[in-house]
């Protein structure tokens, strides 16, 4: 006897599924995009569990076919933000799918759900609709919570506040202490912090965000403010790859402690296009320590941060 399938049955199994999995992607890749994206890229992509209807595929095809699959689902839910950031939003949704695919299979080892099917990377099984949302949602308020945990756990301890002055703008900066980044500026041998585009947009501008975010920073000089931080392009390799990124010499950078109290520090500054996991806006070298701030003389600034001016009194 074949096994029956309910096309809207497997339609919105999917859609729901694949909803909550894009907002899981989002969450670990450190973006934001807008929900009809997502609602438009999940209904989308519940269309592609129609595969289950077509002949097998060997396994190469199988995942040759849900690769590229992934890849124009990730486009569509996404803001374009370059290669790089395509490529690594693409994996993390797949790896997603994947540990969703295998926590699935390890609940039905005990228990398989009635009419349970796979075929072509297509997954289908009959189950209550309420129950389907919740565990979807459960998911993703995990996931929500892990991230949040690890924003202000114990990693909290290794973040700081940090005050960047450049072309008479001053920009406060949530700051982590990334032991991961060696980067150094091999003019200077400063260390090299990187920051966000969005998180000194004040000395950017709005076109500088553009030049940033559009990848232009790779071959178009820089618009008029972003030109007054007297950019230069360093090198950079990680686990991502490598390449490089606009960078300039900060006037003034100061640690900020919890009671106001200042240290300064010397480094080079880098912009990253994207922003980073976790909401932080830059990024420390392990050498600049995160942790307590000596004294400094007592002086008043004038902050701006994400535009408008803000009054601190250190």
């Amino acid at each position: 006897m074949q096994q029956p399938v309910y096309v809207d049955t497997l339609i919105a199994i999917n859609f729901i599924v694949d909803y909550f999995l894009l907002r899981i992607t989002a969450l670990l890749a450190g973006c934001g995009p807008a929900s009809k994206r997502l609602i438009l890229s999940a209904a989308l992509s519940s269309l592609t569990s129609l595969m289950v209807f077509l002949p097998p595929l060997s396994p190469f095809w199988s995942v040759a076919a849900n690769l590229a699959l992934s890849g124009g689902i990730v486009r569509l839910a996404f803001p374009w933000s370059g290669k790089r950031t395509f490529f690594s939003r693409a994996v993390v949704f797949y790896c997603v799918n994947l540990l969703f695919a295998g926590g699935v299979f390890l609940l039905c080892w005990g228990k398989a759900p009635k009419g349970l099917l796979y075929l072509n990377g297509a997954l289908y099984f009959q189950m209550s609709p309420l129950f389907l949302i919740g565990a979807a949602s459960l998911l993703y308020a995990g996931t929500w919570l892990f991230h949040i945990a690890m924003a202000h756990g114990r990693i909290a301890s290794k973040s700081s506040s940090v005050l960047l002055e450049a072309a008479g703008v001053q920009v406060r900066l949530t700051a982590y202490l990334d032991t991961a980044n060696h980067l150094r500026d091999v003019f200077s041998g400063l260390p090299v912090v990187l920051c966000t585009a969005e998180g000194i947009r004040p000395l950017l501008g709005e076109e500088g965000i553009r030049w940033m975010k559009e990848g232009q920073y790779l071959s178009a000089p820089p618009p008029e403010r972003a030109a007054a931080l007297r950019l230069r392009m360093i090198p950079f390799s990680g686990m991502g790859g490598g390449g490089v990124l606009p960078a300039f010499q900060p006037d003034g950078l100061w640690l900020v402690g919890k009671d106001g109290e200042m240290r300064p520090f010397q480094a080079v500054a880098a912009i990253a296009p994207n922003p980073f996991r976790q909401g932080y806006d830059l990024l420390l070298h392990p050498e600049i320590q995160a942790g307590d701030v000596q004294s400094s003389p007592t002086k008043e600034k004038t902050a701006s941060q994400s535009g408008k001016a803000i009054h601190h009194r250190f």
